[in-house]
């Protein structure tokens, strides 16, 4: 036995170590393709290690089935099958496309590369486009004030004014990605959509504090005033239009009380910026992200509205109307209907863009408005005679009228409801009975008293006969 376990108690030979040769470069899914096997490969040595041990050691009664870490037999055993489990997942999840372009936000060039989409062309350009027109055509930042976080945190401190720090983040869409790229050939872009947004998540004062904002938000659009203004477009001498403001946000200035200094990512610094430690500018115009962008947003609308002459609605939230052209404008976020009189609506769109940039007008048929689409379609008299000869017949017809069966109770011709009647009829209630009773104990001289009244015999008397 001495010698069987001597030889079964040998030690073992170390698992191969993972070898990655430096001159060829592996993708990280292949990485994690060879730890599974390493694991796996350490997981048998180690089992026909243990199995061995425990096969010598059947005739001890105080042989154990324990590992040397501590485990059982079936702990082990599962622990090493979740082990493999986690590590199958992480590698379906890495084979993916773009894998080998995407790093690791923790990883020190994280912040000078792109994540996997922004790899495809088209994707990039759309980014670099939003970029381009917030910083050179919109300038909702200004470069040229850049100063260190340090420094304006203690001068805000200094004067005793509120500030705000945020930092800008990009994201990039690809639209319609239901369908197939014929479909999107011929968008800009082929459907990708590049958007810088302000991290509203990230807002700290100049004390670190995270800011709190009001809850206020917009008012919402009624689907029925959408559907009113379609069918009322529909009308002899009426007509309707729909237009879309142009990155509607951004064409508010943020107001001096919401002082904000934004971080731009390392990428998109300009290089007059080099050498700076934490550098922020000041943030000019409203951006998509801000807590309060929504609100900013309509209340502006409404301000400018109103220098044209409408008048809220009364009932439903964004609907106006302009009562000497006689107009109805139901506002969607940055989506505007109109609808009235045909010449009054056409007449109407320039004075609003002379305070606000809209697209391009369009007609209501095969557009969206509220998630919904619309097309017209065209009347068939044929359908139209046969439904108006229908209710003809049917109003001319005489329908029979039914009346209805009178049906006895099944207790109408019961005695004991007769006696029922009679009681009720003398005040009195069977029911009463047992607190009749309780009622003369408590009070034996009201009960003296009845006994005395006359009105109170003749009752008496009644019920007797019956």
């Amino acid at each position: 036995m001495k010698k069987a376990r001597e030889k079964y108690e040998e030690p073992a030979k170390a698992a191969p170590a993972m070898m990655i040769e430096t001159d060829t470069e592996i993708k990280p899914y292949e990485k994690i393709k060879f730890i599974r096997n390493q694991h796996i490969q350490r997981n048998r040595h180690t089992n026909h290690k243990n199995h061995g041990q425990n096969g010598a050691g059947r005739s001890n009664a105080k042989s154990t089935e324990s590992d040397t870490d501590g485990y059982g037999i079936k702990e082990r055993v599962t622990k090493q099958k979740s082990m493999t489990e986690y590590v199958d997942m992480i590698a379906r999840v890495q084979e993916r496309e773009h894998e080998e372009k995407r790093t690791m936000s923790a990883h020190p060039s994280a912040a000078n590369k792109h994540w996997a989409m922004v790899h495809t062309p088209n994707a990039k350009k759309a980014l670099d486009h939003e970029w381009d027109k917030l910083k050179n055509v919109k300038k909702a930042w200004d470069k040229y004030e850049v100063v260190e976080k340090t420094d304006i945190i203690e001068k805000s401190k200094m004067t005793g004014k509120r500030l705000y720090l945020g930092e800008l983040m990009e994201l990039c869409h690809l639209k319609h990605s239901e369908q197939s790229e014929e479909f999107r050939k011929d968008l800009k872009f082929t459907g990708y959509k590049g958007r810088v947004v302000f991290r509203g998540d990230k807002v700290r004062d100049e004390s670190g504090f995270y800011a709190v904002f009001t809850e206020q938000s917009t008012s919402a659009s009624h689907m029925s005033g959408g559907k009113f203004l379609d069918a009322l477009a529909r009308m002899p001498g009426m007509e309707g239009q729909i237009s879309d403001a142009v990155s509607a946000y951004t064409q508010v200035p943020l107001p001096e009380d919401l002082e904000t200094y934004i971080t731009l990512p390392p990428r998109r610094r300009p290089e007059s910026w080099e050498g700076m430690k934490e550098p922020v500018c000041r943030l000019r115009l409203n951006l998509y992200g801000h807590p309060l962008a929504g609100l900013l947003w309509g209340k502006s609308c409404e301000e400018k509205l109103m220098k044209l002459n409408f008048i809220k609605m009364k009932g439903w939230e964004c609907m106006y109307i302009h009562k000497e052209p006689c107009l109805f404008l139901s506002v969607y976020v940055d989506d505007f209907k109109i609808a009235g009189k045909s010449p009054n609506v056409q007449n109407m769109w320039p004075k609003i863009k002379k305070y606000l940039d809209l697209d391009p007008t369009e007609e209501l048929d095969e557009s969206v408005y509220l998630g919904c689409g619309q097309n017209d379609v065209q009347p068939q008299p044929e359908r139209y005679a046969a439904k108006k000869s229908f209710w003809q017949i049917y109003q001319k017809a005489k329908r029979p009228t039914i009346k209805p069966m009178r049906t006895k109770k099944p207790h109408q011709n019961n005695q004991w409801m007769k006696i029922l009647r009679k009681l009720k009829m003398l005040g009195r209630n069977p029911k009463q009975k047992h607190h009749q009773k309780q009622n003369q104990k408590q009070n034996p001289k009201q009960n003296r008293e009845l006994d005395q009244d006359p009105k109170a015999v003749k009752k008496r008397e009644k019920m007797t006969s019956i």
